[in-house]
């Protein structure tokens, strides 16, 4: 779990900003199930990224801190505490109790706690990270913070029948809290496969697949659901999902396919709505 997704349903919701600005004369479709996905699956990304890249410097996935100092992109106002004596090994990212810019990062503020423990190494069957928040805020203004409360477990899975470490990775409960008082929920099954850079020790030649599928309700109530049609492809060193499509389903809404194209490191993509494709940047 060294790199996660990350803002690829962002890309949604401006793909169908694009739509509704070219076919002025149709009813935009509603975005509020798209914004809610993209929000969750954004900062859920970003909560593991953070946990992944201090646990690679720590040398607790397999590399050391001498490689590379992974926990560059933190804030000299978070805290990171590393117990690797007690046989649960623990991360404990803390944020403090004010917003704390992340600018050598995404350039959000956050505050907060993100706890993460290890059963067992990371590559042995059956280890199992689990991942809280606690009083955990994020957002991009000091004043428009909002709560995100996760659980997540990261399950090793062993090697499948390709021969790949696989891991099970589920989200069983996340709630959103938005600084305006609304609420999101959100659940995700997600299978990452370690289709290349298993051998190696370096993070830099790590390539994953994943598939899957995510479901909640948004800001007004309405349940949504959000499936992995074609495996998405994550390349360590590319910030974009390089390959691969999604389907997002929201009421009657109709079905919006997302492509990510055929593995080229770039933030190119398309959106299918009603049989119309439309180019987007992510």
């Amino acid at each position: 779990m060294k790199c996660f997704l990350s803002f690829y349903l962002t890309a949604l919701v401006l793909s169908f900003a694009m739509l509704s600005s070219c076919n002025k004369n149709d009813e935009a479709p509603s975005l509020a199930s798209e914004e809610a996905n993209a929000m969750a699956e954004n900062e859920s990304n970003r909560v593991i990224q953070s946990v992944n890249n201090t646990a690679i410097g720590a040398g607790l996935m397999g590399s050391s801190s001498d490689v590379r100092d992974m926990e560059d992109f933190l804030p000299a106002c978070a805290t990171v505490i590393v117990d690797t004596i007690n046989s649960f090994k623990t991360i404990t990212i803390d944020f403090g109790t004010e917003p704390c810019l992340c600018d050598e990062w995404d350039n959000r503020y956050r505050q907060g706690i993100i706890t993460a423990t290890w059963t067992g190494a990371y590559r042995d069957s059956g280890t199992v990270i689990t991942i809280v928040t606690q009083d955990y805020y994020q957002g991009e203004l000091p004043s428009h913070m909002n709560k995100f409360d996760f659980n997540k477990t990261v399950t090793n899975m062993g090697h499948n029948d390709n021969g790949n470490l696989h891991y099970a990775i589920n989200v069983s409960s996340a709630v959103i809290t938005l600084y305006t008082g609304e609420t999101i929920t959100w659940t995700s099954q997600r299978d990452r496969e370690w289709i290349e850079g298993e051998p190696t020790l370096l993070p830099f030649d790590d390539k994953y697949s994943i598939t899957g599928s995510a479901s909640g309700t948004d800001r007004l109530g309405q349940p949504f659901t959000v499936t992995i049609t074609n495996p998405l492809i994550f390349k360590f060193g590319c910030p974009w999902i390089t390959q691969g499509t999604m389907e997002i389903q929201h009421g009657s809404n109709p079905v919006a396919t997302l492509d990510y194209g055929d593995g080229t490191c770039d933030n190119n993509a398309t959106v299918t709505v009603n049989g119309n494709t439309y180019n987007i940047e992510l």
